[in-house]
């Protein structure tokens, strides 16, 4: 994934939210095309992001200046990355399947109730790899 996409961050989780992008990436895993852009979203997933370094730089660079959602005291990092996106008209790819699992079974920094996790579709993976082989140097 790296060597593929050298220079846009590329989420390695996606769950059932946003669901518009959740329904593009399961047409897009169907159809064997392995990465898709983020569209524009109010949040962007960061639960597994691969960061190129020049990448990471510009949203940091960003990050010192940039009005943040739910500043002083941000507390959704997906809203920030989703700000970054749409602010800087950024390019986020989405790997289709998601590599990453997030079981969503530890306490939750923004207050989520113990009772709901794992149960919380907008917090658990939509479509995981499982078992399967992938080739990822393939394009868009």
């Amino acid at each position: 994934m790296a060597t593929a996409k050298p220079d846009h961050p590329v989420v390695l989780f996606l769950a059932w939210l946003p669901r518009h992008v959740t329904v593009n990436a399961l047409k897009c895993d169907k159809a064997g095309t392995r990465y898709m852009v983020m569209p524009i979203a109010k949040f962007c997933p960061v639960v597994a992001v691969l960061w190129p370094q020049e990448a990471a730089k510009r949203f940091l660079d960003w990050s010192e200046t940039a009005k943040l959602p739910g500043r002083p005291n941000p507390a959704s990092d997906d809203a920030i990355m989703g700000e970054w996106i749409r602010n800087q008209q950024e390019t986020v790819f989405v790997a289709c399947p998601s590599i990453v699992e997030h079981p969503d079974r530890v306490e939750s920094v923004i207050g989520r109730r113990q009772e709901v996790w794992g149960e919380d579709k907008g917090r658990t993976v939509a479509n995981f790899i499982g078992d399967r082989d992938i080739d990822w140097s393939g394009g868009t």
